[in-house]
Parts: C-alpha cells; sequence; structure tokens
C-alpha cells in the first residue's frame, strides 16, 4: 500500500472530483453529508470557518494498493481510520471513498484540517508521516508493499498543474537515464 497526499485548497473541488468518478462511493463517513459533493463541502467548509487562519483546511489523501491485491471494502476502511489516527487527523470530520476507475484498488480520504473544536491539526511533515503510517500499516496487515514508482500508471490529468509538472520532469529524468551507468555519463536530455 501506498499513500499519496495531494495539495488541495478547495474542499468544493475534491468533493466533487472524489465524488464525480464513476463507481464511486462512500465507505465511512464522519461529520458530513455524504451523499452528495455540493452538501459535503458546505459541511468541510462550515467547520473549516471555525478557524479561518488555516489557509489550506482540505487534507486529500489516496492510498493505493499494488494491481492484484484483494482488498475488501471492510479492510480499506479500517486502514482508512487507522492511517488517519497515525497521522494525527483524529476528531475532526472526514470521508473515505472508494473509487472503482482503475486497475488498482485505492480509496480517496477527505478530512479537515480545524477538528470539531475548532483547532488546527497540523500538517508539518504531513507527507513523511502519511508514507510511514501507510508503511507501518502494510507490515501490520501483511499487505503487498510497494515495490516503485510506475508513471505509466499514473493519471497526470487528474493532478493539480504543480503536481503534473514535477511529473513530467520526473519522467524525462529517469528515460534520460535508461543505458546511462552512472551521473558523470549523463547528458539530460
Amino acid at each position: 500500500m501506498i499513500s499519496k497526499v495531494i495539495s488541495s485548497a478547495s474542499f468544493r473541488r475534491t468533493c466533487q472530483y472524489v465524488l464525480g468518478k464513476d463507481g464511486a462511493y462512500v465507505l465511512a463517513a464522519d461529520g458530513i453529508r455524504d451523499h452528495c459533493p455540493r452538501l459535503m463541502a458546505d459541511d468541510f467548509e462550515a467547520q473549516a470557518d471555525l478557524r479561518r487562519t488555516i489557509s489550506r483546511p482540505c487534507f486529500h489523501a489516496v492510498l493505493s494498493f499494488p494491481p492484484g491485491e484483494k482488498v475488501t471494502d471492510e479492510l480499506m476502511e479500517v486502514l482508512a481510520g487507522k492511517y488517519l489516527d497515525q497521522i494525527g487527523m483524529v476528531d475532526t470530520q472526514f470521508a473515505v471513498i472508494r473509487h472503482t476507475d482503475t486497475e488498482h484498488a485505492h480509496v480517496h480520504i477527505i478530512a479537515n484540517r480545524v477538528n470539531f473544536q475548532g483547532k488546527a491539526i497540523s500538517d508539518s511533515m504531513i507527507g513523511r508521516r502519511a508514507k510511514a503510517a501507510a508503511q507501518e500499516l502494510t507490515r501490520d496487515f501483511g499487505l503487498r508493499p510497494a515495490e516503485k514508482k510506475d508513471i505509466s500508471r499514473i493519471q497526470i490529468k487528474a493532478m493539480s498543474e504543480p503536481e503534473q509538472v514535477r511529473y513530467r520532469i520526473y519522467s524525462a529524468i529517469t528515460s534520460s537515464l535508461k543505458g546511462c551507468p552512472d551521473w558523470t555519463n549523463w547528458r539530460g536530455g
């Protein structure tokens, strides 16, 4: 299992994207109306208004499993709950949505960085905490660990513009390194 934290400034766009996919369905939710993207975003935004100083209150992450890994809805729900606990995203609104649009099983998690008491939940080092949590849960539940990043499976069109640029750069570098024995021989394309 791997974790990908996606930078998102908008609950509205995130909810629309996550629930708008064909075959998407909610596995778990707390503190929100989960049957409509607009109402879900309204609920997230109302709680975020308790702490207006947070510029990016929308937490969005994806937990993905290797193709062929059989993961039940129940297990995904348990993993998502433990993942949120381990990264400190607790006592707040959240939704766990399963997508069925790819060959690999995955869930999207949306959570509010403003908790039920109106206090901010830190996102400091969230990417590292998320990666560590995913690795620990993978071991604890006997799941297959991620082998390597497969650029051909990544849906770049679904990413934000800065993420798309990073993946294009990564792809250009990795393709130019093929057949290059060391850095001194690399020409950069």
